[in-house]
């Protein structure tokens, strides 16, 4: 039956709004693809990525989340557009409860075109979802996170939003790959620097507070004969030894020596020697052939195992350790473990005096490593770190 023009002009319309359509949408994925080769960091680039996205694709919600870096088992809200809609950072998915967390254990894209007979939807807080579709973030076979799209209409999701989302996913999943690779190229480019100071302050502060040290050993010799030490040489002999004091433990926290000479093994091992001196009795225990890691690895591993056995002499209230570093083929892996007081991990995270618990799970997140630390107040806590071996350098020793 031949078309009538009225219904002619219509099927033309619908085509240029369906062009229209598919021209945004591959735009956006061009953008994407645009930013992963303009490294940005990471909370910028998630904060774009979901602005594009819904614009394009007129989502009422867009969000991300990552594969919490303290434990693998939950999701953290990362970023999300509208910003009025990002959840509280303290705000946890269990990886395989709701879509998003079903998504995040299996790998697979979710799509619930009317929530309500989806048995897995679980409302988020204050939300008037009627449609939603999540899609995995994945590097490798390994799934980062979790792309989430809301909707407040019933069956927003047309056929081909799913493909070109996934083409999304893939582009999304690289930039945050690649971002955090670029964190931990900063990251080793400061450690670099650090070296280069505590040398220069070693080789050249230092040696130089021990001249005039001994420049004033000889003075007091001098004018002693017998008599009393004139009181100005004595106070500009305390005076150099509090700033070789404070030099000395400068150059250490920048980069010690032990770790920039002899490596990862000797550094653990001296810190462990010097905290048995305080009255903590650390079990070291070494796994594996050890071999030497990049800068940037070498020095999260160890300054996070710092701050953990830190964290057990001042807080844990007990009067041992144990760490066990192991070598493995896949992954090389820190646990640091005690049976002392123990305290609220979420909690503490929360709280603007625990700069420590951010920081070991921010250097984690940039080396790449996955970090995990479980604790129950009273019982103890376990401190675990894995670095995937992509991230090593085989050097044995």
């Amino acid at each position: 039956m031949p078309m009538t023009s009225s219904a002619s002009g219509h099927s033309t319309q619908d085509e240029k709004a369906g062009s229209m359509l598919t021209a945004e949408r591959l735009r956006v994925v061009i953008e994407l693809g645009r930013q992963v080769g303009s490294i940005r960091s990471l909370d910028e680039l998630l904060a774009e990525a979901c602005r594009l996205i819904a614009e394009a694709f007129g989502y009422d919600i867009v969000g991300v989340s990552l594969v919490d870096p303290l434990d693998e088992r939950r999701l953290y809200p990362a970023s999300a557009y509208p910003p009025a809609w990002t959840l509280p950072k303290s705000f946890r998915v269990p990886i395989g409860k709701g879509l998003t967390g079903w998504v995040a254990a299996t790998g697979e894209v979710r799509l619930a075109n009317d929530v309500r007979d989806d048995p897995l939807y679980i409302a988020g807080p204050g939300r008037r979802t009627r449609a939603e579709l999540d899609l995995p973030l994945k590097a490798g076979d390994r799934t980062i996170g979790v792309l989430n799209v809301e909707s407040e209409r019933p069956n927003a999701f047309r056929a081909d939003d799913v493909p070109f989302l996934e083409v999304v996913a893939i582009l999304l999943a690289q930039a945050i790959t690649a971002a955090r690779l670029a964190a931990h190229e900063r990251e080793a480019a400061t450690i670099r620097e650090r070296a280069r100071v505590a040398r220069e302050l070693h080789d050249e502060t230092v040696q130089a507070l021990v001249a005039i040290g001994r420049q004033l050993d000889l003075l007091q010799m001098d004018q002693d004969s017998g008599r009393e030490v004139p009181p100005r040489i004595e106070l500009l002999h305390q005076l150099v030894e509090r700033t070789l004091d404070g030099v000395r433990r400068l150059s250490r926290n920048l980069r010690p020596a032990v770790l920039e000479d002899l490596g990862l093994v000797p550094a653990l091992q001296a810190f462990v020697d010097e905290l048995r001196t305080l009255g903590l009795q650390v079990h070291f225990e070494l796994l594996g052939d050890p071999y030497r890691l990049s800068p940037g690895v070498e020095d999260a591993v160890y300054r996070i195992a710092l701050e953990t056995l830190h964290n057990v002499l001042h807080h844990a209230s007990v009067p041992e350790a144990h760490v066990r570093l192991t070598f493995g083929e896949d992954d090389l892996t820190l646990e640091v473990t005690d049976v002392g007081a123990g305290f609220d991990v979420v909690h503490a995270l929360e709280l603007t005096d625990h700069q420590g618990l951010r920081s070991m799970r921010d250097r984690a997140t940039e080396i790449g490593g996955e970090l995990q630390i479980r604790s129950t107040t009273g019982e103890g806590t376990a401190v675990r770190l894995a670095v995937p071996a992509r991230l090593i350098l085989v050097d044995r020793l």
